[in-house]
């Protein structure tokens, strides 16, 4: 039959004289049947866009279906079509299946079973596979040199067939079993449309299914209607390419149906948009696009082939470019919100007029619906699921959770707070507090006994709540600690949520939703709850056979859930549509907004190497003949359409906007080149222009805190001069346009008393009695907690906050008992020459020193009052035995490294205290006094017998000296340590700074067991010589030997360095600025680290009103130009 292919430069007008040829169709044949072939992640926004057409004011005619739905749809039609299928979630928990089942037989992939983002990968490659047509049996006998792929292939080719067997032992069908039927369906069709009886067809065998005269006559009357079918492919011929079995399909189509009409895109960088040079059969072919048309031509030798041009003009003279770049993501997206609201409330646009492309994984779907939503703008997300953060699934996973950790509290409170199963988070809170001051871990929350207390009458309540929301979690674990098979696990899971009530709870929830507005929460909650019913019904019904454990079924439920896609169907047609590059392409729209713009997301994201790699691919190709397609080529090619479609296409408005700590992407430094109009969005709006004022609540603090003073706008200091000015009437407008989209909200802001102490532009006022007591003797962990966060010092240190007080021990703790044992070992091995022996590295094991430690821990516990809740049984069964271990650990290794020539060790060595004199440093005002307490100091000599010291500070953490941190003035611990030594022993030169971890010989000896493929204990020999490598440290002249390879720097310039940053800092503490400032740094590797907030305990009381304050950062590279005399050019980091 007739082959059409309409082909252009713009995939928008492409796809729209396909929708047209559609209309023109329907209008002359309305009742002839039309087919839209499209690819899954184009159906709705075809669809969107024929019913957004002004003429068409009638439903669609022609159906728009995927291969997929076209296999189900086709299928149906004769009876063959199996409703027992499985889906991509369904698929990955049988995946993660096979694999716990043949662990001990998978050499290359079976240690990757525990990671769901692989089994999502592994899913993805066994797909292209089957759809390449490669048998897993002929994968599995093919002879290959190299080693490491004839293991992923033997890997691969044991769960290809295993999934298969899988399938048909419960028979199931998965997409591409869809298919395989769907192909030999057509092809069948093909040979009978000729044929009139049953018994000349007969002769033809058919592997799917079995051939009846009923079966006959449905495909007789399908090749009927299919005859007079009308076919369109649209949104193939652009990057890619047809499967194998995709082109079977498709040619068996065109033979069949009454006219195709195929649509082809090529990106302006192409020169072949001349079709008929596609047709000449020397053509060489390069783009997806002409591989299409040249592989249909290629199948369809004796077919009549039509085209039509449809080419776009390119002048982006005539469009409007914006250019942002933004303090942050989240800035970002509430920016392009509030821009999309001014669009559309002043310049007539529509919100289906406007597109956002997000490509970076910071944008999450709940995070960019609550921002839109702020601005009521309208918004229909494009973007991949996140089913693991809804509340249905972490019901489920939170209750496995519990039981596979022992009912640890933090899994309970996670559990408790969520709003299916606690909407009161002050019980939660409650419940809290009591098990964190009674100490109650694990499963003695269930011991009555321990409520008990004459002071707390409530402690009733507390177990009625206790009883109320964690019974049936208790009834389910005593439920399957007999279980092994995956049906019965998924059965129990049903009754549990039956015991919760949750199908009613999620009703009301639903409806609560519906009567807030928030329709789309509502769609994702009536999602994620059909989806989690549906694994469950699928494991019952596939899981008898299947034995496995609890650890086994959460992994593959967690697969599963992982895998639920949470897209829905548009609810309006007038709203934004929200996705990454490749799902928006071919979207229509007027404006685009292209979101994270930095080199890492646009206009994709890196390669990412599959499973199988180039290398494996190409090798692959050659032995099976076939042509898996290259994934860097592919890459490249897409990102070159991507390109094409978003950057070279006319619209009347781009935006492109980029984080500002991050390197720009090549495409936006090409366009920015030359201009200076970027606009800058900083954390808190400066600006009247600012497109984050048509934000309802950004407006109103903006409002507030102008007529508070708080921002100083130029024309506020002359009233007169700015009354008739633009600016005046563009704050007017911003008062009234606030007022008047919610006045009891806008009059509550403006009467709302300003907090003191909160804020960037609020400087706390202490004082001048209180700020005296900070003149004296200041402690160097003081002010560099100052140096993180004036505000957090202020809470700790001013006002004296404490956190509550938990039945177990703190990290202060188990610092003060880690220092004390190790100043006794010190002590000891001055004064006891066995002691020495017993930690040398001629003693063949551990035991007696161990032993030593653990008597030096329990006598450190019965005489210190602080740690006290040391005592508790289960933390001296547990922490002590890991904190015996780590501590002989450390001994031993420190023992082992004393530097040559070291003539004696000091331990716990305070300034400041004690009769030895602070550390003094003069200021403009005064002086700043010091004091601090150094865990370890090392003397020794040199060749030249020229005394010698460096300092060791013992951690529990990985922290690591960190050179740029020091020029930044955040960090400043060990050089003011080197120099306080320094200043009482001046004949003793500094050379060196360490940091130890406690924890250093646990985490090194298991990572070189894995390294060298260890499955057994490692020898003692090869774990002591590692062990004493693990207590090395990390060393301060190391890192700046490394950070002079690009900027030359010595240890005295980091003395100077961090002297200048505490008298800085000292100086601003006295003047009384404790404001919100978490500081955070970006270093000279572009890399921006996190703020002190994660760990800090104010972090619950320090926001400020407009709740997304940022911290401002710092560029290494500057204090660097400032501090040294480097002359070396600022390193650009975007």
């Amino acid at each position: 039959m007739p082959l059409k292919i309409i082909y252009g430069n713009n995939v928008e007008t492409v796809t729209n004289a396909i929708l047209q040829d559609v209309r023109r169709h329907s209008d002359l044949w309305p009742n002839q049947r039309g087919l839209i072939i499209v690819r899954e992640n184009r159906k709705v926004l075809i669809e969107r866009s024929y019913l957004l057409e002004q003429q068409a004011d009638q439903l669609m005619m022609a159906e728009v279906l995927s291969f997929n739905r076209l296999a189900m749809r086709l299928l149906s039609e004769v009876g063959l079509f199996n409703d027992l299928t499985v889906n991509k979630e369904l698929s990955a928990m049988i995946i993660r299946r096979i694999m716990y089942e043949n662990a001990e037989t998978l050499t290359y992939y079976g240690g990757l079973r525990y990671n769901r983002y692989f089994v999502q990968e592994l899913s993805n490659i066994i797909d292209e596979l089957n759809n390449h047509n490669i048998d897993f049996e002929t994968l599995e006998n093919i002879k290959i040199d190299d080693e490491n792929l004839r293991k992923k292939m033997a890997d691969l080719a044991l769960i290809g067939c295993a999934y298969k067997k899988f399938l048909q032992r419960h028979d199931l069908s998965d997409p591409h079993t869809w298919l395989e039927k769907l192909r030999q369906l057509l092809n069948y069709l093909l040979d009978i449309r000729e044929l009139s009886s049953f018994v000349e067809a007969n002769l033809n065998t058919l592997k799917f299914f079995k051939q009846s005269e009923t079966l006959f006559l449905a495909c007789k009357r399908l090749a009927s209607r299919l005859a007079d079918t009308q076919l369109w492919l649209t949104g193939f011929a652009e990057y890619g390419n047809f499967t194998p079995i995709e082109y079977d399909i498709v040619t068996s189509l065109i033979r069949l149906c009454r006219s195709t009409t195929l649509s082809a895109v090529f990106s302006h960088a192409d020169q072949e948009t001349n079709l008929a040079r596609l047709l000449a059969s020397d053509f060489t072919v390069a783009s997806g696009a002409s591989k299409v048309i040249k592989g249909l031509i290629e199948r369809l030798p004796n077919e009549q082939v039509e085209h039509e041009a449809y080419f776009s003009s390119v002048e982006l003279s005539d469009q409007r470019q914006i250019f942002w770049q933004a303090e942050t993501h989240e800035i970002e997206l509430r920016a392009a919100a509030g821009e999309i609201a001014r669009l559309v409330e002043e310049e007539g646009y529509r919100y289906r007029d406007v597109s956002v492309i997000l490509n970076r994984s910071d944008f999450k779907n709940r995070e960019v619906r609550q921002i839109f939503a702020l601005a009521d703008v309208p918004v229909f997300l494009n973007l991949e699921g996140e089913m693991l953060r809804e509340s249905v699934p972490r019901i489920i996973l939170g209750a496995l959770q519990i039981i596979r950790n022992g009912w640890q509290v933090d899994d309970v409170l996670t559990y408790l707070r969520n709003r299916l199963v606690c909407p009161d988070a002050v019980k939660v809170d409650l419940l809290e507090t009591f098990w964190l001051k009674r100490g109650l871990r694990y499963k003695n929350i269930w011991e009555d006994e321990r409520y008990d207390s004459l002071e707390d009458q409530s402690t009733s309540f507390l177990m009625l709540w206790r009883d109320q929301y964690l019974t049936p979690i208790l009834k389910l674990e005593e439920s399957i600690a007999p279980l092994r098979s995956c049906d019965e696990f998924a059965e129990k899971i049903l009754v549990f949520m039956q015991e919760l009530d949750l199908e009613n709870k999620v009703n009301d929830l639903l409806d609560a939703y519906q009567s807030a507005g928030q329709e789309s929460e509502a769609e994702l909650l009536a999602k994620s709850w059909n989806g989690i019913y549906k694994i469950l019904c699928m494991l019952i019904q596939t899981g008898a056979d299947i034995e496995l454990d609890l650890e086994a079924f959460y992994q593959i439920i967690l697969s599963g859930i992982d895998r639920m896609q949470s897209e829905v169907v548009p609810s309006l047609l007038d709203q934004v549509m929200v996705g990454s590059s490749v799902q928006m392409i071919g979207n229509p729209c007027k404006v685009l907004f292209i979101l994270g713009m930095d080199q890492d997301s646009f206009p994709s994201s890196g390669v990412k190497e599959s499973l199988i790699k180039d290398l494996d691919r190409q090798q692959i190709n050659k032995m099976l003949s076939i042509e898996l397609p290259d994934i860097r080529e592919n890459q490249m090619v897409r990102n070159r359409f991507i390109v094409s479609q978003f950057i070279d296409q006319p619209r009347e408005r781009t935006y492109f906007s980029l984080n500002g700590h991050l390197k720009p992407s090549y495409i936006y430094r090409t366009l920015y080149t030359g201009r200076t109009d970027c606009q800058y969005l900083a954390a808190f709006i400066q600006t009247l222009d600012d497109p984050r004022l048509y934000i309802p609540d950004e407006a109103r603090h903006f409002i507030v805190a102008v007529n508070r003073g708080e921002i100083n706008l130029e024309w506020t200091e002359d009233a007169a001069k700015f009354l008739n000015t633009d600016a005046a009437k563009q704050w007017k407008k911003i008062i009234k346009r606030t007022y008047l989209l919610d006045p009891e909200a806008f009059e509550q802001a403006l009467s709302k008393e300003p907090i003191p102490d909160l804020g960037q532009c609020r400087s706390v006022k202490i004082p001048e009695v209180i700020l005296k007591s900070h003149h004296d003797l200041m402690s160097v962990s003081r002010l560099e907690r100052y140096a993180g966060c004036p505000y957090a010092y202020y809470v700790d240190y001013v006002l004296g906050a404490k956190e509550r007080d938990m039945g177990e021990p703190t990290p202060l703790n188990t610092g003060i008992l880690n220092h004390k044992v190790l100043e006794m070992a010190f002590m000891k091995l001055v004064q006891d020459p066995s002691f020495v022996k017993m930690s040398e590295i001629a003693q063949n094991d551990l035991s007696q020193l161990m032993d030593w430690v653990q008597t030096s821990i329990d006598q450190e516990i019965e005489n210190n009052f602080d740690l006290k809740s040391y005592q508790q049984f289960h933390i001296r069964c547990g922490e002590i035995r890991d904190l015996t271990n780590r501590l002989a650990n450390t001994i031993f290794g420190s023992v082992n490294n004393l530097r040559k020539g070291t003539k004696t060790s000091y331990m716990e060595w305070s300034f400041g205290a004690d009769g030895v004199a602070p550390l003094v440093f003069p200021m403009t005002q005064g002086t700043l006094k010091l004091r601090g307490n150094i865990d370890r100091i090392d003397v020794f000599e040199d060749e030249n017998m020229t005394a010698q010291f460096q300092v060791i500070d013992y951690k529990t953490s990985k922290r690591i000296p960190d050179v740029e941190r020091i020029l930044a003035g955040l960090d400043f611990q060990l050089p003011i340590y080197l120099q306080a030594w320094h200043e009482i022993h001046p004949e003793q030169q500094p050379t060196d700074a360490v940091y130890i971890g406690l924890n250093a010989a646990r985490e090194k000896v298991s990572q070189e067991a894995s390294r060298f493929n260890i499955t057994g204990p490692m020898s003692k020999e090869r774990a002591q010589m590692w062990l004493i490598k693990s207590y090395n440290g990390q060393s301060l002249v190391d890192k700046i030997d490394e950070f002079s390879k690009k900027i030359p720097i010595t240890l005295d310039d980091l003395l100077t360095v961090a002297q200048e940053a505490a008298v800085q800092r000292a100086t601003a503490l006295r003047a009384g600025h404790f404001d919100v400032h978490p500081t955070r740094l970006l270093n000279t590797r572009g890399s921006l680290q996190k703020p002190p907030c994660e760990y800090c305990a104010n972090k619950g009381i320090c926001r400020i009103e407009n709740e997304h304050w940022q911290a401002i950062v710092l560029k290494s590279s500057d204090v660097i130009h400032m501090n040294t005399s480097c002359d070396t050019e600022e390193e650009d980091h975007g």
